[in-house]
């Protein structure tokens, strides 16, 4: 009987062994999918970028030339290699960011910057800020807001760094706060964009910081009704 009992329990845990791997399986054709179609030349794109920033010069439109330079600039970064970079790259990457948005949006929004210099050298890993500020601008500010504030600001203690985003948007309800703050504290995997769709940039960030420097390390969140958010890394 025990031997019975032994053999349905392995059968059982090899069955729930063979539905996980499906299930990452899918994850990761689905991850694989997102991936290509994204794909670009690069080469394509940023010679492309050079000819409208030229025609731009040319006709004398200087509003085409800086999204045409900044975007391109953003491009390079993105596609150069290395996972490490130091606080003032990302900086300097939200700076391109930030200029594009406030052209497209008619300078609706002041950006804000606060690196000491002794932390502007400090390494971290890439692609932290962007996505915490794209929030900023997508769900922090209505169409009619005439004066949106982001503030990045960047300190160092103990050797350890810390980074804020910090806006004076719309804010979230205490009930979507405290979803977000438990799918950070309990996440342990990348997020695909069906999953969460208007956080999913959050999410990767925190999963991003986790993995690397370990589990005491990620996303805090901080935010209000009509007053804004504020997330430290």
């Amino acid at each position: 009987i025990n031997t019975l009992k032994e053999n349905n329990e392995m059968a059982e845990l090899l069955h729930k062994e063979e539905l996980e791997k499906m299930e990452m399986e899918k994850r990761l054709d689905a991850t694989r999918l997102e991936v290509l179609k994204s794909q670009i030349n690069p080469h394509f794109l940023y010679n492309t970028l050079n000819v409208i920033n030229s025609i731009a010069i040319l006709e004398d439109v200087p509003e085409i030339s800086e999204l045409a330079t900044g975007l391109g600039d953003m491009f390079r970064y993105n596609i150069s290699g290395g996972s490490l970079v130091t606080v003032m790259d990302e900086i300097t990457q939200i700076e391109r960011y930030a200029n594009i948005q406030k052209l497209c949006m008619a300078g609706r929004i002041e950006t804000v910057f606060d690196v000491p210099e002794e932390v502007r050298g400090k390494k971290i890993l890439k692609f932290l800020l962007q996505p915490l500020v794209e929030n900023c601008f997508e769900h922090g500010f209505s169409q009619d807001k005439r004066d949106g504030r982001i503030g990045i600001r960047a300190s160092s203690e103990e050797g350890v760094v810390t980074l804020t985003v910090e806006d004076n948007g719309a804010g979230m309800s205490e009930a979507r706060l405290k979803q977000l703050t438990e799918k950070c504290r309990e996440q342990g995997s990348l997020c695909l964009e069906k999953e969460e769709t208007d956080s999913i940039g959050l999410l990767n960030v925190n999963f991003r910081l986790k993995n690397y420097y370990g589990e005491e390390y990620g996303l805090i969140l901080e935010s209000e009704v009509g007053r804004g958010t504020k997330i430290t890394i």
